[in-house]
This record gives structure tokens, C-alpha cells and sequence, in this order.
């Protein structure tokens, strides 16, 4: 429609309406009707919606906490301002007020100005559950450790002395026992059902039956052990050290007593073995551990991958009142556990004995499930976003592109987006396609260049052009 006719026409209209309004002004009982949309669109021109979705790898990540990216950063060397205090911490390195330096601040989150890794000062850790892959093309497994070329991104620990990065008062991608993890909305192809917490799906879409978690079991290597199990080679059933299953560690971390590890050094891998109780072990130092009765000491090397039992069903809180009404947690919780500033945090294993009624327990599994099949990740919690918000939606035209399907230009030429009628014909499943399965991928943040796409798809007239 051209410009001077929908000009003449919402002319039209609203001289209408102001008529209607004139007249019915001289019955003094009349309900005036006031328009609840402006008056130049009274005309039924659709509204319409270009979108430009995150595909970068950091919609990836398993963390989203206040640093440059949302990452937690581990700092080995001197940068900027920062020297050696806080060396070999995820703390106590910032942005100065400028934001083009970095400066010391104790106990505060590591900020990295720079933004490089692997580059002796910098390590970046960016999920908590390695599970094994690193295909770029495996949209929900998508991992970068030694066995890939460029930036590693490492998993972090499941040590006491990081318990905040599995809690949601710091890591704002956690689970928090608050709130509740709604099923992503059905639509045409997709049916959501609720997340089993003993086979739980690494991804809504994207996993097969066989991608999947005990979450009642622990995790070692590249087993699912029972909780019970004794940690030994012949309890914990492996033979392996798998690099993509294990976690990064350096200098200054600290392995508690009790823990159940597997060390892996130049030339060699050790049995299963437990941290000696008596003994506190730190990376790069010689620690006591007990290996099926037998004392040994071992030294995990500075930048080793080691294996580490852990209980995936954990989260931490600075204190119980974090816990919902009704939770029904009977145990003692945990102990150790740190927030970045060194304080305490307690610890909750989400396990049918810690709570007062089977009921209890079902509620807070299945809770805990959801989480981690539909909103661990960063977009997971917006694919769910985007089917949320566009769960009751007609009368509206919409095109949405990844934003790095823009070539590499300061003016992109393409993609042209198609806005179509999202209530019209399988539109809408197509869009919401595009939302669960067409919106993952793995590479930089052109947002400029999205944006400016985004301008060059508002002025094209050519097809598939905004009406």
C-alpha cells in the first residue's frame, strides 16, 4: 500500500471517529468508546516484527555471572593493575571506572577487560556438566577443551571453595529452588513433557533417549556410578580418562578431604583414589590420598584435567531462608561451601533421604529435572523465552534471523527476512522452528551488524518485504 493512500485512509478514519464522537456527545447517557489502539492503524495493518537471535557461543555457557561475558575467569598472572595479589583466584581483578583497564579488587568477581583466554594470565570456565562433547555442530553438547583447536573453555570444578558458581544468587543461569521450571510451550511438532530426574535429557530437542543423566547418581568420568558406590576402579567401572568429561585445574585450587578424584599426569593415570580426610590437597603440591587402603602421595599438576566424583542434583545458598516454604529439606545440608567473598554457604543434595515426605522430595526432582533439560543453558532460557512470548500471539508478521547470518561487512547485504502472517497457513510452526531448533549456534556477537541488517530489512521493497 502506498504511503499517500494509508494516509488518506487513516485521514478518513479518523474524521470518522471524531464524528461518531461528536454526536454521540449530545446524549448525555451515552459510553464514550475510546480506542484502545491508535487511531492511524484502525485500518488493520498488521504489525510487523524482525528479531535478530543470539547464536554466539556464549548462549552456550552453563554460567551468567557479573564478569565482561558472563563467564568466571581465572587469573594466573599480572594484567593491568592487577599483579600479584589474587594471582591464581577467580577474584580480585575489575574493570576501572573507564572500563578499559584492569584493577585490583579483593574478593570481587574476576573482570576481563581484554577478553582473551589461554593466554598465560587468563583461563575461562563457562559450564559445570562436561558430558563428553565438543562438536560445534552438536547445538546442545557443544564443549571446547584440549582435544579442539583455538580458546578452551573449561568447566568449573565442583569444589567447596566454588559452591557460588552453583548457586543462583551469584550464577543467575543456576537452578534456584524459588522458582519454578515451566515446560517450553507446545507447538505443532513439539510436545514438551515434564523432565524424568533419573533419565534427564541434556536437551529438549536435541537429545536422543540415550543423551541423558541419572540425576540421582553421581557423575565420574565418564560413568554414572550409585551414590553408594566405593571409589575404587572396580566401584566407579571405568578404565578412562576422558579429557571432555573432567575439569581444568591450576595452581591455587583446592581439592577438599573426602573427595573421590582421578588424576591424570604426563605419562600416566592413576586409579580412582579419595583425598586423604585428614589432608586438604592443593593443585601443584604434593597431597596424600588413600588408593583402596593404601597411602600413596600424588601431585596433581598446575593446568591438569582431573576427574572428579561429583552429585549433579546439588545447589548452594548463602542461607536456608533461600529455601521455599514447603521444601521439606530434613537434612543437615552441607558445609564448606564459599561465596566469592570467602563466607559460608550451605549445600543441598536433592536425594529422597534428605526429605520429610517422598512427596517433598518428587516435587523438588522434578523442579530440579526441568531445569536441567529445558533452562541449564543460556539458550535453552531463551529458545523457552521466545515459545513463552509467543504462546497467545496472532495478528501479528514476523521474520527473525541468527545474528551471525550476517556477512562479515560493516553494511550487510543479507539475509533478507520473509515477515509472514504468524497465524496464517504452518507459519507459526515454522517460527517456532526457528525458535527451538534453528536458533543455536556456535560463534562471535555481531550485534552491530545484526542491527544494521535488521535497518536494511525495514527499507527493502523487494520480496518478502515488511507490508
Amino acid at each position: 500500500m502506498s504511503t499517500s493512500v494509508q494516509q488518506v485512509k487513516s485521514v478518513t478514519t479518523a474524521l470518522a471517529i471524531a464524528i461518531s464522537v461528536i454526536v454521540s456527545g449530545n446524549t448525555r447517557a451515552a459510553t464514550l468508546d475510546i480506542a484502545d489502539v491508535p487511531l492511524f492503524l484502525q485500518t488493520g495493518v498488521q504489525p510487523n516484527l524482525i528479531m535478530a537471535l543470539d547464536d554466539s557461543g556464549s548462549m552456550d555457557y552453563e554460567v551468567q555471572l557479573p564478569t565482561n561475558d558472563g563467564a568466571a575467569w581465572f587469573r594466573r598472572g599480572n594484567t593491568g593493575g592487577c599483579g600479584s595479589t589474587d594471582v591464581n583466584k577467580f577474584t580480585g581483578c575489575i574493570a576501572n571506572s573507564n572500563g578499559d583497564d584492569d584493577i585490583a579488587s579483593a574478593t570481587k568477581l574476576n573482570f576481563n577487560n581484554d577478553g582473551g583466554n589461554n593466554d598465560g594470565i587468563w583461563e575461562k570456565y563457562t559450564s559445570l556438566f562436561p558430558n563428553g562433547y565438543v562438536a560445534a555442530s552438536a547445538s546442545t553438547f557443544r564443549k571446547r577443551l584440549a582435544s579442539n583447536a583455538g580458546p578452551n573453555y573449561y568447566a568449573l570444578p565442583p569444589i567447596p571453595s566454588l559452591a557460588w558458581t552453583r548457586s543462583h544468587e551469584f550464577n543467575g543461569a543456576y537452578f534456584d529452588p524459588k522458582g519454578t521450571y515451566k515446560l517450553w510451550t507446545n507447538n505443532g511438532a513439539y510436545v514438551f513433557l515434564d523432565s524424568s530426574f533419573t533419565s534427564a535429557r541434556f536437551d529438549p530437542v536435541f537429545s536422543s533417549a540415550s543423551d541423558v543423566w541419572d540425576l540421582s547418581k553421581d557423575v565420574a568420568n565418564t560413568t554414572q556410578p550409585l551414590t553408594t558406590a566405593a571409589c575404587t576402579d572396580s566401584g566407579l567401572a571405568t578404565t578412562t580418562h576422558d579429557p571432555e568429561w573432567t575439569f581444568r585445574v591450576y595452581t591455587g585450587m583446592v581439592i577438599p578431604a573426602g573427595a573421590c578424584v582421578r588424576i591424570n599426569t604426563t605419562g600416566s593415570t592413576y586409579s580412582w583414589e579419595t583425598i586423604r580426610s585428614t589432608i586438604t590437597c592443593t593443585v601443584g603440591s604434593p597431597c596424600d590420598t588413600n588408593d583402596e587402603g593404601t597411602n600413596r602421595s600424588r601431585t596433581i599438576a598446575n593446568g591438569s584435567f582431573l576427574a572428579i566424583r561429583y552429585y549433579p542434583a546439588t545447589f548452594y545458598t548463602t542461607s536456608a531462608a533461600e529455601l521455599p516454604a514447603g521444601f521439606g529439606y530434613t537434612a543437615v545440608p552441607l558445609t564448606g561451601g564459599k561465596t566469592p567473598e570467602g563466607n559460608s554457604m550451605l549445600g543441598y543434595e536433592i536425594k529422597l533421604a534428605n526429605f520429610g515426605t517422598p512427596a517433598q522430595y518428587a516435587a523438588a526432582a522434578k523442579n530440579f529435572a526441568n531445569w536441567f533439560t529445558y533452562y541449564r543453558k543460556r539458550h535453552q532460557a531463551l529458545r523457552a523465552g521466545l515459545g513463552e512470548s509467543f504462546r497467545d500471539i496472532t495478528g501479528l508478521r514476523v521474520g527473525a534471523f541468527r545474528i551471525n547470518d550476517t556477512p562479515d561487512s560493516a553494511l550487510p547485504t543479507s539475509p533478507d527476512v520473509a515477515v509472514v502472517d504468524i497465524g496464517a497457513g504452518t507459519n507459526r510452526q515454522t517460527l517456532f522452528t526457528q525458535f527451538y531448533q534453528d536458533s543455536t549456534g556456535f560463534s562471535v556477537t555481531p550485534n552491530r551488524r545484526a542491527v544494521a541488517n535488521v535497518i536494511r530489512n525495514y527499507k527493502r521493497t523487494n520480496a518478502g518485504v515488511v507490508h
